[in-house]
């Protein structure tokens, strides 16, 4: 019992300290960077109440525009990185919604989030079935894009 009980504990402490390996840390805004506040306000003038996060040398910036909720990856020299945003389901493009319910017709639904970097616009979808889920990427013409990382 004294080895099963030493052994969860050790686990658990390993555990945990994988768990501050690669989180993001949050900053108040008085901390970052005005070349990242501005490019965030220039390129989302309506945003407030931000919430600020950091990873390395990329700014995090959180908030929400109308019913909307926004996340904004920014460079530490003001570079925007990519954006996404909070989309209905029915806005996505029909091609996507058919491949949704030809390849993954025993899932429904869950999340979609629209993602722009470098100039070109990608969903996030993803998808719930029983005691399962899957995050996808498409492009805008209904690709399945495999090689592209789902932003969580």
């Amino acid at each position: 019992m004294k080895i099963m009980s030493l052994s969860f504990i050790a686990a658990s402490a390993l555990s945990l300290s994988f768990l501050g390996l690669n989180a993001d840390q949050d900053v108040p805004q008085s901390e970052v960077p005005s070349v990242v506040v501005n490019a965030v306000s220039t390129a989302h003038p309506s945003a407030t109440n931000i919430d600020w996060e950091k990873e390395k040398e990329v700014y995090e910036a959180e908030f929400d525009i109308d019913t909307k909720e926004y996340t904004v990856q920014v460079s530490n020299t003001g570079q925007v990185i990519q954006t996404k945003y909070d989309v209905v389901a029915t806005e996505l493009p029909q091609t996507i919604t058919s491949v949704i319910s030809g390849t993954y017709n025993n899932y429904k639904i869950d999340d979609v989030e629209m993602v722009e970097k470098d100039g070109r616009k990608y969903y996030q979808v993803e998808l719930e079935a029983t005691l399962k889920s899957k995050q996808l990427v498409f492009d805008e013409a209904g690709k399945e894009l495999t090689s592209m990382s789902y932003w969580d």
